[in-house]
């Protein structure tokens, strides 16, 4: 049985069955799945939730101890999202959620969280970031205990943020993410996967206590390797926007999952690597990845920005030059060449990396033409069954990778001089930096390595 998607999802009659070993899902009482904390600015806030069938949610809101008016605005598949606007920077937040058939009730939910310092040239930002969750085979995810632990600043989700698979489509090959038919092939069953995921105890930890944002890669938006030609990119569009918490996505004209936002001394911009990917035959001279639209935005918004350091975070790679397999330098090398040539052009410095999808991670450097340095860390996977240990494949732009579940941690520090570091570590499900090849996966970069020699 199911309601259209504008409306309450009946998730029996749709979700993937648990499979044994998965985590207890998070939930109580009248929620299904969240609270999660979305975008957090030093004005507005956001936070995601998926009340159970028939509730009505109420809301109550304060920061430091004043009330705030919430909006609700209703989403696709049975999810609220609340916004909070009017607030001030760097003061503590209070969000608490309940059913308003019950208003004397203790069970409610409440969330807790600080708003962003305002836009600034100097301060310290810790992004924790990670990719690839594939808990319906491989079940818990205590890397995301882990980073919530660890209470960084926010939480980047760099796609295959959760796995479409074949499921009751083929149960022979529940886990196959290939096919003409599986969890894909409607809007309910894409929001049913990406609801068991949300669930997880470990992401539902992490959840409440940082602000988390998103972008998609082919697992998450469609079956594998899907690009811009894939039937039901409109309908998973519509399920991304109703379970994740973005400022934004896309811009007026042009639909996809692309955003930028400002957290101190960094901007952050959140790159769609599907919805106008190129087909594989399409000859290199007209493959893309990005587009022109999107490359365009990106190139302007990195142009105009005044952050001393700012994220360009995409869910394939971008500067890998190993073995022939997906990212930029192989399937869309005459727009690598225009971004990096758009960089200098423009003399936009501080510019770093953040990638997902491989299963595994890796830090990553090249040297521009005018002797700057441009880095990429690829974190991934947050959960693919995978140990510990070194990478061994050749990739001659790699400083040092690392094999196993693990989250990225970027630490941007930048002092009242405008000098500072950028610091580049992999962080496993007890939160220690692992030891490979006798050396902590760590790299501290000067600021001033990111920068035009000419400057």
């Amino acid at each position: 049985m199911r309601r259209s998607f504008g409306g309450l999802l009946l998730v029996a009659g749709c979700a993937s069955a648990p499979m044994p070993g998965v985590d207890a899902r998070a939930g109580s009482g009248w929620i299904d799945a969240g609270p999660m904390i979305g975008h957090v600015s030093d004005r507005e806030a956001r936070v995601w939730v998926r009340p159970r069938e028939g509730v009505e949610l109420a809301v109550e809101a304060a920061q430091d101890g004043l009330p705030v008016a919430p909006r609700v605005e209703v989403l696709g598949g049975g999810c609220r999202l609340v916004v909070l606007g009017g607030l001030r920077p760097s003061l503590p937040v209070e969000v608490t959620l309940r059913d308003a058939a019950a208003p004397g009730s203790a069970d409610a939910e409440t969330v807790r969280f600080s708003t962003a310092p305002p836009p600034s040239r100097r301060g310290r930002v810790r992004i924790a970031c990670g990719s690839c969750i594939d808990d319906g085979e491989h079940g818990p995810v205590p890397v995301l205990g882990a980073a919530a632990a660890e209470r960084p600043d926010l939480f980047l989700f760099l796609g295959d943020n959760c796995y479409y698979v074949r499921g009751a489509a083929d149960p022979e090959h529940y886990f196959s993410t290939s096919g003409d038919d599986g969890e894909w092939s409607s809007k309910e069953t894409m929001l049913a996967r990406q609801l068991f995921t949300r669930r997880g105890a470990h992401l539902a930890t992490l959840a409440r206590s940082t602000p988390c944002y998103a972008t998609w890669d082919d697992h998450d938006y469609g079956p594998n390797n899907s690009d811009r030609t894939f039937a039901g990119k409109e309908d998973a569009l519509l399920v991304f926007r109703a379970v994740w918490a973005n400022p934004s996505y896309g811009t007026e004209g042009r639909p996809g999952v692309f955003t930028s936002f400002r957290r101190g001394p960094v901007e952050v911009f959140l790159l769609d690597d599907r919805t106008y990917r190129t087909p594989e035959e399409v000859p290199d001279e007209r493959a893309a990845i990005w587009g022109e639209e999107q490359l365009a935005w990106l190139l302007d918004g990195l142009e105009r920005s005044d952050a001393p350091v700012k994220v360009v975070a995409n869910g394939t790679q971008m500067i890998f030059k190993g073995k022939k397999d997906d990212g930029h330098w192989h399937a869309a090398r005459r727009e690598y060449y225009r971004f990096l040539d758009g960089l200098e052009r423009r003399g936009i410095d501080g510019v770093v990396l953040l990638s997902g999808d491989r299963h595994y991670s890796e830090l990553m450097r090249i040297e521009l033409e005018d002797g700057r340095s441009l880095y990429e860390l690829t974190s991934s996977p947050l959960q693919q069954g995978r140990e510990i240990g070194p990478r061994k494949e050749k990739n001659r732009t790699r400083v040092w990778g690392l094999e196993g579940n693990s989250y990225g941690l970027l630490t941007v520090d930048v002092g009242d001089d405008g000098d500072g570091t950028v610091t580049f570590e992999c962080r496993d499900a007890a939160n220690e930096v692992p030891v490979i090849d006798g050396a902590p996966v760590r790299t501290v970069v000067e600021l001033a390595d990111l920068r035009s020699r000419g400057e």
